[in-house]
């Protein structure tokens, strides 16, 4: 995942940031604000060949909008930049044959290795809602989205898992809540 070529070249630079993705953001912050909202954070990722609905992209900026403002600074962004240029890796690494796509037994290997141990059940349920051709296999954008729902998922359960037990107790508003987080 990389910022297409031309807009390398465009956009204000940012002093002593040593970081290639500042021009991009710069680019990309149209009301030049110093923050991404979740349209021009869209936007980014589409340039950027990560064509995602605005709903995926909201639960991407729920991630990592770390002050709850619904935009994400250039600090946040490069932490989703870091993260989504770890995916693309290890998406290739597991995509051996080039495919294009990753059988769900490699996303299951894949998503371990991000951290997330999910038992078969939960974890082919999870796949069947980011495999829309039902064909098992997940495409780049599609594991994206689904390791990025992982993250979230992770994150709302790791706030509400406060005695880090492994186990968590939710009524149902706070299950509706938790849910909305991710």
């Amino acid at each position: 995942f990389r910022p297409p070529a031309p807009l390398a070249e465009r956009g204000r630079a940012r002093a002593n940031v040593g970081c290639p993705g500042a021009q991009w953001f710069d680019s990309i912050d149209a009301n030049r604000n110093g923050q991404l909202d979740v349209r021009e954070l869209q936007k980014a990722l589409s340039m950027g060949n990560m064509t995602f609905s605005l709903a995926t992209v909201s639960q991407i900026m729920r991630v990592y909008d770390a002050g709850g403002t619904g935009c994400i600074s250039f600090t946040e962004f490069g932490r989703l930049h870091r993260r989504l240029t770890k995916l693309c890796q290890l998406f290739k690494k597991f995509d051996v044959e080039n495919k294009g796509a990753l059988a769900l037994d490699s996303v299951k290997r894949a998503i371990a290795e991000l951290g997330h141990h999910l038992d078969d059940t939960p974890f082919y349920s999870c796949c069947k809602s980011f495999d829309p051709d039902r064909n098992a296999k997940l495409q780049l954008q599609q594991f994206v989205a689904m390791s990025f729902f992982l993250d979230g998922g992770k994150a709302v359960f790791t706030a509400y898992d406060k005695n880090k037990t492994g186990s968590i107790t939710l009524n149902f508003s706070q299950f509706v809540y938790a849910c909305s987080q991710t």
